[in-house]
C-alpha cells in the first residue's frame, strides 16, 4: 500500500496532468452512477437529454477545474524549467541554454 502511494505521489508529482485525468475518471463514474440510478431516472424521464447533458458536462467541469489551476501549473512548470536550466553544462550555460551543432568541414586536395 505505502509502496503504491509512492509511485503515484511520484507520477503526479512529475506529471500534473495526471491530475485531470483522474479527476474525469471521478466525473465520468460520477455522471454514469446518476444517469442509472432508478431513482433519479424517473426524476430524468420528462427531461429526454438529462442523462446526456451531464457527459456533456464532464469536460465543462475539468475545463473550468484547469482555467482555475492554470497559473498554479505554469509556474510549477517555469520552475521546473528554470531547475533543468541550473543543471546545463557550463558550455550550454553560457551560449543561453540552447544546444549548438558545430560541424567542421575537412577539406582535402585531391
Amino acid at each position: 500500500m505505502i509502496w503504491g502511494s509512492t509511485l503515484v505521489l511520484r507520477a503526479v508529482e512529475r506529471f500534473p496532468a495526471l491530475v485531470y485525468v483522474g479527476s474525469g475518471v471521478l466525473v465520468l463514474t460520477a455522471a454514469k452512477m446518476i444517469g442509472s440510478e432508478q431513482t433519479l431516472r424517473e426524476v430524468f424521464a420528462p427531461f429526454e437529454h438529462a442523462t446526456p447533458l451531464l457527459y456533456v458536462l464532464v469536460p465543462a467541469v475539468l475545463w473550468a477545474g484547469f482555467v482555475r489551476n492554470h497559473r498554479k501549473l505554469a509556474s510549477r512548470i517555469h520552475a521546473r524549467l528554470a531547475g533543468f536550466a541550473q543543471r546545463l553544462p557550463e558550455h550550454l550555460a553560457s551560449e543561453g541554454g540552447q544546444p549548438t551543432l558545430r560541424v567542421s568541414y575537412l577539406s582535402t586536395a585531391r
